[in-house]
């Protein structure tokens, strides 16, 4: 296991990187760049990585309890099982790509639930839509069906030959 004692330089590119299960702990990793690294099972308790770019970053299984990375990038990154206990999230940005399926939070946690920041738009469930759909489809038709002119009654043929 690797451990990082020293402060990595502010804005350092560790583009691709693979650190699995690698120690950060109270690292300073402001403004790094960590844009699709395998970060899997890395300790980053304690860590500074205020406005970090980890767009597509895989950190699954992450512990990144009192961590600072609010201002960060998080787009499309996996944090499936992160720890994020007492993580300060605010202002990151994400989107629907960012997963943190069964991530660990609790309560000291900064963290917005409504993802205001993430400029995410919630689409319904496809069979709300196609009810939704549906509905809207039969109320148009019987709408239209209601300001049709009455149809003329037909006037029976004369009969011949009786």
């Amino acid at each position: 296991m690797q451990s990082l004692m020293e402060p990595i330089s502010l804005g350092a590119n560790m583009r691709d990187a693979t650190a699995l299960n690698a120690v950060f702990t109270g690292a300073t990793l402001t403004e790094v760049v960590l844009t699709d690294a395998n970060l899997s099972g890395a300790n980053f308790t304690d860590a500074v990585m205020t406005d970090a770019n980890l767009m597509g970053a895989i950190l699954i299984g992450a512990d990144l309890s009192g961590s600072d990375i609010s201002g960060s990038n998080l787009k499309g990154a996996d944090l499936a099982g992160a720890y994020l206990l007492g993580t300060d999230l605010t202002g990151i940005n994400y989107d629907s790509e960012t997963d943190f399926t069964g991530a660990f939070y609790d309560a000291s946690t900064l963290f917005d639930p409504l993802f205001d920041t993430a400029g995410l738009i919630l689409v319904p469930e496809p069979s709300t839509r196609a009810l939704l759909a549906f509905g809207l489809t039969a109320l148009a038709f019987s709408r239209s069906r209601m300001h049709r002119p009455p149809r003329r009654k037909r006037r029976p043929l004369p009969r011949q030959g009786v």
